[in-house]
């Protein structure tokens, strides 16, 4: 009897391959059919923020470096510079007698010089100081002459670039003049220094012998020609001054010498000078050995 079913190998179509092809296209819902390229999009998404990721990491890491060095640097440059100090010692200490002698003016003159230097190997690496002594100026001529070259040293602590320094601001420069003499008054009470005699035959009393203390800090600091100072406003003056070394003196006409009050009157006064300080060797009614 013939069998009608469904034969091996007949007209029915054969099962499709579980192996067949895996990219094969298949409808999307919408009627849209999927690309097989698109399927790896999100991995290469995922380099792209890995990638950028990894330049934000570095640009903060560049950041951070550069503000690490602006920092330091800010603090180096706010650290105090080493600068040079200048130091200008002026001795007078050929008196002849009846004047009583300048004993060991040139001994404390090289013990400062020696500390300074000292002190300036500790803060500039052992850079000279600008210090001005006997060798340079030449005691025994006139008043005249002395005052310019005590003018010419002081100038040349204005042309230093200490007080320029960037970093250290107003106030931080600093000039020193030691000053070594016998401090007396004239016949007006005026705080004077004894100069050296120019010949034997001078007077103890002749007004060229002495120099008052209020011309010598206008000399010393203050341009009248040009009417300013010689040196910056902002720069310290220290004056330090060993001139006490005479309380009495019969022969210079003084029972008492009122040389610190007289100086004390001078320096409080209206001096054209800023930014001046006189350090003396003693007080009144003291002397100083």
């Amino acid at each position: 009897m013939p069998n009608d079913g469904p034969r091996s190998g007949g007209n029915r179509p054969a099962r499709g391959d579980w192996r067949g092809a895996a990219g094969a296209a298949r409808p999307r819902p919408g009627g849209k059919v999927a690309d097989a390229g698109k399927g790896h999009d999100w991995a290469r998404h995922k380099t792209d923020d890995s990638t950028k990721l990894l330049w934000i990491f570095r640009a903060k890491v560049a950041l951070g470096v550069v503000a690490i060095v602006g920092l330091f640097a800010a603090i180096v440059w706010m650290l105090p510079r080493p600068t040079t100090t200048p130091f200008i010692s002026l001795v007078i200490s050929e008196y002849q007698y009846p004047v009583a002698p300048n004993a060991w003016a040139y001994d404390d003159v090289e013990n400062i010089r020696r500390l300074l230097a000292r002190e300036g190997e500790n803060r500039t690496g052992g850079e000279p100081l600008a210090v001005t002594d006997e060798r340079q100026i030449h005691w025994r001529a006139d008043k005249d002459e002395w005052l310019g070259n005590l003018r010419r040293e002081v100038d040349k602590a204005a042309n230093i670039k200490w007080y320029q320094t960037l970093g250290r601001g107003p106030g931080k420069g600093c000039v020193i003049i030691y000053l070594s003499g016998l401090g007396v008054v004239d016949d007006d009470g005026h705080a004077c220094l004894l100069l050296p005699s120019l010949s034997e035959n001078d007077s103890l009393f002749d007004p060229a012998r002495r120099i008052s203390m209020r011309e010598l800090f206008d000399e010393l600091f203050y341009d009248r020609d040009d009417q300013r100072e010689r040196l910056p406003r902002d720069v310290l003056k220290l004056v330090v001054l060993d001139a006490g070394r005479i309380d009495q003196d019969w022969e210079l006409g003084l029972p008492y010498n009122p040389f610190v009050e007289s100086l004390k009157a001078i320096v409080e006064s209206e001096l054209p000078v800023t930014n001046l300080f006189v350090l003396n060797s003693n007080d009144a009614g003291q002397k100083a050995w």
